[in-house]
């Protein structure tokens, strides 16, 4: 069975859809949402949030930012992508990653890009099943914590 064949809708959300992240079916993130940083997300017109939705309740998501640097086009980068436990290896992914793909080509995004580790094989099958194009990484990734040290 593929999401195809499921009953689900899969949709880029707004700044008016802040009320659907208020039923999310369990195991498909951490925590609960806080509706004041759902609403300031989806009011950020660089930010984009796709969702599945099954009987009323979000069962897929996945999240990009429009970003760009001086002197190259805009691109999308591809930040989350998660389905629920129960639906995974139904296509709701790749179903996903599609509308964010196409809400980014309608931002004037030139490229897409996902980061997944060595180690990611689902996301790095699910980027492969959709056309991305896994490049090498020259890059070393450097990070800085930023909350106080105790």
């Amino acid at each position: 069975m593929t999401a195809n064949d499921l009953d689900i809708d899969v949709r880029v959300l707004g700044p008016a859809d802040a009320a659907l992240l208020e039923r999310v079916a369990d195991g498909l993130i951490p925590d609960d949402v806080d509706s004041p940083l759902a609403a300031a997300f989806l009011a950020d017109p660089r930010r984009v949030l796709a969702v599945a939705l099954a009987g009323g309740r979000v069962v897929g998501i996945a999240t990009g930012i429009r970003s760009s640097s001086a002197g190259t086009p805009a691109g999308l980068d591809v930040r989350d992508i998660a389905v629920a436990p129960a639906l995974r290896r139904r296509g709701v992914g790749r179903r996903l990653l599609a509308a964010l793909l196409e809400h980014g080509r309608a931002l004037g995004c030139r490229e897409a890009r996902a980061d997944a580790g060595r180690d990611d094989v689902a996301v790095r099958r699910l980027c492969a099943s959709a056309g991305g194009r896994e490049v090498p990484d020259p890059v070393v990734r450097v990070t800085f914590a930023l909350s106080p040290l105790r």
